[in-house]
């Protein structure tokens, strides 16, 4: 089997799994509370509904989570847009100063060579005493001044190749917690005008006001998706602070 093969697979298995990890995930636990608390209230107050009001609750919810996903990725692929440059000078930053210690001369082209010897040329300082940066009595334009330079850009690459995967998970999580719901809204938006000829489902689509359940479930859903992405953003903003 090819390895491009091999990786649709791994892809495809790694989508179904957070599908899955989603549907079973907390925002949907508020669903079947809010499911019963609608048909309760409607029952109890002999709510009506047109077609017209589920059509424009369904399409109203589709295009307000469109909107909040074009918003929250803007903010977050301009965060990874900021996070690559970081990572892409520090890498520079490494080149450059590779060469001035003395490293082997080796263009580096390569990210995962370059990281790889950073991190090898690093931990032979380390077992060097003479060589390490004593940052007390520190020249950086000393070989020890330019060990400790290394060593900086080395930690703050890592920082943001951390802050990096971070931004990508939360972008994952913001696109199950809102794109399915515009799949969901669009999904349920035909059901409001239809009819049938079964007495007995139209009998518990009606006497059991099973459409004011679902729209009180899909708003439990919204709300319980508002707050994990709102939970995430501040989480997002807050890291950024420190």
């Amino acid at each position: 089997m090819s390895e491009i093969v091999k990786g649709n697979l791994k892809d495809s298995k790694s989508s179904n799994l957070r599908i899955g990890k989603y549907i079973g995930s907390r925002a949907w636990r508020a669903v079947p509370v809010f499911f019963l608390v609608g048909i309760l209230i409607s029952y109890q107050f002999k709510l009506t509904m047109n077609k017209d009001a589920w059509f424009w609750f369904f399409s109203s919810i589709a295009q307000t989570f469109a909107a909040l996903v074009a918003l929250v990725a803007i903010f977050l692929i301009s965060r990874l847009e900021l996070y690559n440059a970081t990572i892409n000078k520090n890498k520079d930053v490494m080149r450059t100063l590779l060469y001035n210690v003395g490293a082997d001369e080796i263009e580096y082209f390569d990210d995962k060579v370059l990281i790889k010897t950073v991190d090898e040329f690093l931990s032979l300082i380390e077992s060097e005493p003479e060589l390490k940066p004593d940052i007390t009595d520190l020249n950086l334009k000393t070989k020890k001044g330019k060990i400790y330079l290394l060593k900086r850009a080395r930690e703050e690459n890592n920082r943001f190749e951390q802050k990096k995967e971070r931004a990508k998970e939360q972008m994952r999580i913001l696109l199950e917690h809102t794109v399915l719901i515009i799949m969901l809204s669009i999904l349920l938006i035909p059901f409001g005008s239809v009819n049938t000829e079964n007495s007995l489902i139209l009998a518990l689509w009606n006497n059991y006001y099973l459409k004011w359940g679902i729209i009180f479930g899909v708003v439990g859903l919204c709300i319980s998706s508002l707050y994990i992405v709102e939970s995430l953003l501040m989480k997002s903003l807050s890291e950024e602070e420190v």
